[in-house]
């Protein structure tokens, strides 16, 4: 039987839940998310969530854990959900790339990739009555609340801000000095080479 890796998504670096909270299915606690890190057999990989030490969100990774998900072969992908990217509303493609530097410096470009989020209640996508309706419902269902997810518009990264606009990522990339191959590995190649090593049953970081 092939080992699955283990999922963490963007919760992995928030503070355990109360039981009134309990986390959904593929989320995860940090003390959970290291647990899961520990007994998975394949590589670990956080869908989508950046550097805490680059922006303190308590949604984002701490060092701790992004290293724990390199040491094992996995991956950390870079979130563009704006306020897991800066405090400002509007944040730039510049300061998602900063995260991405963060990461390539702090375990390597190999456990670097991308894991957007976009999603149909973001802006340019959603009506803001729309995208209003959506926030009401995650924070009454206890889902998300103000102190790490701000009420819309929730505006993605300047330059890549809807998903038909992000082949400027990659030449942007290029332009802060990452090389072909490094560029290719962030654009894709590092996610294709973590689901060929979970479908070969070769956990090998």
């Amino acid at each position: 039987m092939r080992s699955a890796p283990a999922m963490i998504c963007c919760w992995c670096a928030g503070p355990p839940m109360s039981a009134a909270r309990k986390p959904r299915a593929g989320s995860a606690c940090c003390c959970t998310a290291r647990g899961a890190i520990a007994v998975s057999r394949a590589p670990a990989v956080c869908s989508h969530g950046n550097p805490r030490a680059v922006h303190p969100s308590a949604r984002n990774l701490g060092d701790d854990l992004i290293r724990a998900i390199a040491d094992q072969g996995g991956v950390i992908g870079a979130v563009g959900f704006p306020a897991f990217v800066s405090a400002s509303p509007r944040p730039t493609i510049d300061q998602f790339i900063d995260r991405i530097a963060y990461l390539g410096d702090l375990v390597g470009v190999r456990h670097v990739a991308l894991g957007l989020d976009d999603f149909a209640g973001q802006d340019g996508i959603a009506p803001p009555e729309v995208a209003a309706g959506l926030y009401r419902s995650f924070v009454s269902s206890g889902d998300r609340g103000p102190a790490t997810y701000p009420p819309p518009p929730w505006r993605y990264p300047e330059g890549i801000e809807m998903p038909e606009r992000m082949r400027a990522l990659a030449p942007a990339v290029a332009r802060r000095g990452s090389a072909a191959d490094e560029v290719r590995a962030i654009m894709g190649g590092n996610w294709l080479r973590v689901i060929d090593a979970v479908l070969t049953d070769d956990a090998a970081p």
